[in-house]
Parts: C-alpha cells; sequence; structure tokens
C-alpha cells in the first residue's frame, strides 16, 4: 500500500530541484575529498599517501551519504525514521573490507594504496564526516522551513 500517491507521469524523473540538491551534496562531498587532498599533499607531497587518503575520504563520504539520502523528509536524528539493519549491515561490512585494503600488505599493494597513520584517519574522518554533518544539515533546515507557518 502507498503511502503517498505516485509522482505524476508528466512530471520529470530528477526534478530541478533534486537536480539542484544533488549538485550541492555532491559539491560537499567534493570539497571534503578536496580538502583532505591538498592537507595530505602539504604534509606527504603528491604521491601514494595523499591518493590513498582522498581515495579513503570519498568512500567513506560515499557511504554516510547512503544513509543521509534514504530520505528527503527525514534526517538521521529523527527517531520516526524507519530503521534499515540491512544498509547498517552493508555499511559496516564495506568499511571492514575497506579497512582490510590498508591493513593487509598483499591487499595494500595489490591496491597500491600506503599505510595510515592515527592523523590520517582523523584527517579522512573529518573531510568525509563535515560533508555529511553539513548534508544533514541542510536538509534540517530546509525541513523546518516547510513545517513554519507562514505570517500574513
Amino acid at each position: 500500500v502507498l503511502r503517498q500517491p505516485p509522482r505524476d507521469p508528466k512530471e520529470p524523473i530528477i526534478s530541478r530541484r533534486d537536480t539542484v540538491r544533488l549538485l550541492r551534496e555532491s559539491s560537499f562531498i567534493t570539497a571534503g575529498s578536496i580538502g583532505v587532498y591538498a592537507l595530505s599533499v602539504a604534509r606527504y607531497g603528491a604521491g601514494l599517501q595523499a591518493s590513498t587518503n582522498t581515495f579513503m575520504t570519498l568512500t567513506v563520504a560515499q557511504f554516510l551519504q547512503s544513509i543521509s539520502c534514504r530520505s528527503e523528509t527525514t534526517t538521521i536524528l529523527d527517531r520516526a525514521r524507519p530503521g534499515n539493519r540491512y544498509l547498517g549491515l552493508a555499511i559496516a561490512g564495506s568499511l571492514g573490507l575497506q579497512a582490510l585494503t590498508v591493513a593487509l600488505l598483499p591487499l595494500r599493494n595489490l591496491l597500491r594504496l600506503s599505510p595510515m597513520t592515527l592523523a590520517d584517519l582523523l584527517m579522512i574522518l573529518a573531510g568525509s564526516g563535515a560533508p555529511f554533518i553539513i548534508n544533514e544539515s541542510t536538509k534540517t533546515l530546509r525541513l523546518t522551513r516547510r513545517q513554519e507557518p507562514k505570517l500574513p
């Protein structure tokens, strides 16, 4: 049973509003990744470490985005938002496999990755977490504006 009526078949599948939102969200993810790359280049020089940190940042940011984009009308802080155990398991498993690519020397060599320090891990978490927080905050602000009554 549908909770909302189907969209009008005459409307585009991706609306102008959706396009703007997608561009905004992807810009934050891109900025976080480029920021980590710039910091890594400043710290290590252009090379394997900078590439590894950037790749890890972009990947973690995409995992977090999969949580954020589950709903246009709820945020991660909404208690009414239904859980998705399978998404959580998929993300946890993927993060575990991603950690193995850096921890296990044969995989690291195969994928041309470098080992990470605690500082690298914190930089990756900041570069991927900041876009997630910004995108969820933007969604919260948009939803709050919709619910506010219009004054005459």
